[in-house]
């Protein structure tokens, strides 16, 4: 638990304001003292330290979260250059470009649908006007004769 707090830089006093306790009761956590917590008090520990109630009751061997901290790490430890030619490979990449056409078709399906709607709805206006088809091709027709 000491090492969880120092690692995110917090007081004695901090940990215990979050978790809702006294200071000596966090130092007596720290130091094993108290072996017994809430399951309440256990639940705010782990979320001010940044881990799991799991990890703190040792049933994990790893912080899942510090973990998962340094997935990123490695993920995103690129050089520019390696970067660069990552963007060109998947460029260059035919499930890429299959993926973007099939995207871009989707967008195209998706405003076709909202143009549908939209002309839908200012045909049951019409509609609701009384102006039928006949009504309005009867009204066209008279206005190119003009």
């Amino acid at each position: 638990i000491k090492e969880l707090r120092q690692k995110r830089c917090l007081t004695l006093e901090q940990v215990a304001t979050v978790v809702g306790v006294g200071k000596s009761t966090v130092r007596k956590w720290e130091t094993g003292m108290i072996a017994n917590m809430k399951r309440d008090k256990i639940a705010a520990l782990a979320k001010a330290l940044g881990t799991t109630p799991a990890y703190l009751m040792g049933w994990e061997e790893e912080n899942k979260k510090e973990k998962g901290e340094k997935m990123k790490e490695t993920n995103y430890g690129l050089t520019d250059e390696q970067v660069e030619a990552e963007i060109d490979r998947l460029n260059a990449s035919e499930a890429v470009a299959l993926a973007r056409r099939e995207a871009r078709l989707r967008y195209r399906r998706r405003q076709y649908l909202y143009q549908l709607r939209d002309l839908e709805k200012k045909g049951k206006a019409l509609l609701a006007a009384g102006i039928t088809r006949e009504v309005f091709d009867a009204q066209y027709e008279c206005n190119e004769e003009n």
